[in-house]
């Protein structure tokens, strides 16, 4: 029996998949599963596959329903044929079957992430001994936060801690802690939980501890029942971080997670996901130092500059009053239509997009606190080499940064450009400044060193 469907491992299951045959019927063909982080792929032992001449459309199966020889119910999600005898899945649900897609819908679903321990840092279990033996006594600790997001959902914490023993050896302890998603009004469905909610947890907990943060499991939980989720993802091998290494661990922003999380969750999505999206994606890579890290990061300051009107020269509320000023006064004056279009011609060229070296300019001066700036060595002509440095790489493919700015640099710059990013998402998320400001200025060691590194580099 399966306990725990660790993402980041390999599994082979081998078992029976129902699957329609040549007679439009459903046949049971044995088959191996094997689910990876990049791949989950089922081999039939004989191939099933169809016609590859008939259409794309024939190939795609929305589920399919099999049973592992240890006698678990499987339910494939969006599969596709990829030859006679492989289908590859985006999901693999272990512990039910589902006819559809649409029916995997969960009450709430928990996930288990090594760093959250560390992140909360608490240990609680306690071992009792006495004459005629030892007794274990396992205190289990209280929530350590439990928030109801908004009126759809709530998120908590909570523990589980497991002891072995034997008659030569101490009981050893393992403690775990999961974040946990509950619905509070419509069950969520199997695509929402991975893409939506986890998805959005996890980049506001990547950048509180300062680094991608892996997912070991995900279990979705269906009237008290536990069901096994599986799906592909990145696979990142991080080794354990400690506390005095994360950006901002549990005890330095408990007193306002539950701002924090309303209003990371709560905020217009549409707005800024796409910065979101393309700071995690730069972040992400930036261990591998490439070129789309820097593309990506770049690009999430330029949706950032979008959000707070400052790629423009005028924010649009300021442009439409002084637009509506000008017109009325023009109509008082009784000017002719020939001044009026020109007039306007002219108030146009006011919200017409600064330049990505102005409005660099102008996120570093007008968003970020001075000191900050001053700590990572951001002047005018910095920026004026980062920009140089994006527009080059944007408009020359296959060509690389060397011609412009050392290995060093380069690796400075994409680094400078997490650190604004995680300073602009925090503070507009209700994490006070001034912790902020305090991890950045004095706390050296986090984030992969890369305050150190700057420092070191630019000696």
């Amino acid at each position: 029996m399966i306990k725990t469907l660790n993402l980041n491992k390999t599994w082979d299951l081998k078992g029976y998949w129902s699957l329609l045959n040549s007679d439009g019927k459903l046949e049971s063909i044995a088959g191996i599963l094997v689910l990876s982080p990049d791949d989950i792929r089922l081999t039939l032992f004989r191939s099933n596959g169809p016609n590859l001449d008939i259409g794309a459309a024939e190939y795609n199966l929305d589920t399919i329903k099999g049973q592992l020889l240890s006698g678990e119910k499987v339910t494939l999600v969006d599969a596709i044929w990829a030859n006679s005898s492989d289908i590859l899945a985006i999901y693999c649900i272990v512990g039910e079957h589902y006819e559809s897609s649409k029916d995997i819908v969960f009450d709430s679903f928990f996930a288990y992430q090594k760093d959250l321990r560390n992140w909360i840092m608490k240990k609680t279990s306690t071992t009792e001994w006495q004459e005629n033996g030892f007794e274990i006594k396992v205190e289990y600790p209280k929530k350590d936060f439990d928030i109801n997001i908004n009126e759809n959902f709530n998120i908590s914490n909570f523990y589980n801690t497991n002891y072995s023993s034997s008659i030569s050896k101490d009981p050893a302890f393992e403690q775990k802690v999961y974040i946990n998603f509950k619905s509070l009004k419509t069950p969520f469905e199997l695509k929402e939980v991975i893409t939506k909610y986890f998805y959005t947890w996890n980049i506001l907990f990547s950048i509180m501890v300062g680094r991608i943060c892996n997912i070991d499991y995900l279990i979705g939980v269906k009237d008290e029942k536990n069901i096994h989720i599986f799906f592909r993802k990145d696979h990142y091998k991080n080794k354990d971080i400690l506390t005095c290494l994360m950006f901002l661990p549990f005890y330095s922003v408990k007193d306002d997670l539950e701002n924090i999380l309303k209003s990371w969750f709560n905020e217009e999505k549409e707005k800024n996901i796409y910065a979101k999206e393309l700071f995690i994606s730069g972040f992400t890579e930036t261990n591998k130092l490439t070129k789309e890290s820097f593309l990506n990061l770049f690009q999430a300051l330029e949706g950032m500059a979008e959000l707070t009107q400052l790629s423009y020269y005028l924010d649009e509320k300021l442009f439409k009053e002084l637009k509506q000023t000008i017109e009325t006064f023009l109509e008082k004056k009784g000017c002719n239509s020939s001044t009026k279009k020109n007039f306007k011609k002219r108030i146009a060229n006011l919200n017409k997009k600064n330049s990505a070296e102005d409005f660099l300019q102008r996120l570093i001066s007008e968003k970020v606190d001075s000191q900050i700036a001053d700590k990572l060595k951001i002047d005018k002509d910095y920026i004026s080499k980062m920009t140089k440095v994006r527009h080059h790489l944007s408009h020359n493919k296959g060509s690389n940064y060397n011609s412009i700015v050392s290995f060093n640099e380069f690796h400075n710059m994409i680094n400078k450009m997490i650190i604004i990013l995680i300073y602009y998402f925090l503070v507009q998320n209700n994490v006070p400044e001034a912790i902020i400001k305090e991890r950045i200025l004095e706390h050296s060691n986090w984030i992969g060193n890369f305050i150190r590194h700057i420092e070191r580099t630019n000696e």
